[in-house]
């Protein structure tokens, strides 16, 4: 998600994650188009960056009259390596296909990018356990990026 800003909450950044435009290995361009033979894939509504997709797509003027939502990013994976449609995904979760080229991708940009983030109310009670979990969280993740 984007960094939270609350006077009523603390927010430590992990780091930020690599999005890309997502498009099947047969798509007809290289870069995200209007193409009427494939779907949009969305994430379920509420998800941070299928917002963020969606404005993308009306930046670009692109229709979205062929849509399918699923809550699964495995599926939306399935989906587009069958040819059926593009999408907005974390790099991590495709990288596996795009090192061996059944998919492609097209790299997005941003001056507020998305982050994974711990974020928790200020004056609650932190206990030992969670303390140290958070602890193990950031430790690992700076091993992430």
């Amino acid at each position: 998600d984007q960094v939270v800003e609350e006077d009523e909450l603390v927010c430590k950044s992990l780091f930020d994650v690599p999005m890309c435009v997502v498009l099947p290995r047969d798509y007809p361009a290289e870069e995200l188009i209007y193409s009427p033979s494939h779907a949009v894939l969305y994430t379920e509504t509420g998800c941070s960056y299928r917002q963020i997709f969606q404005q993308l797509l009306e930046e670009k003027g692109i229709k979205t009259d062929n849509i399918i939502e699923t809550a699964s990013v495995e599926v939306i994976k399935q989906y587009l390596l069958c040819n059926i449609g593009v999408s907005f995904l974390p790099d991590i979760v495709i990288r596996k296909e795009l090192a061996d080229g059944r998919l492609k991708a097209v790299p997005w940009e941003s001056l507020d990018p998305i982050r994974v983030q711990i974020v928790h109310h200020k004056d609650k009670w932190i206990s030992p356990a969670m303390a140290e979990f958070m602890r193990l969280l950031e430790e690992e993740a700076a091993g992430w990026e």
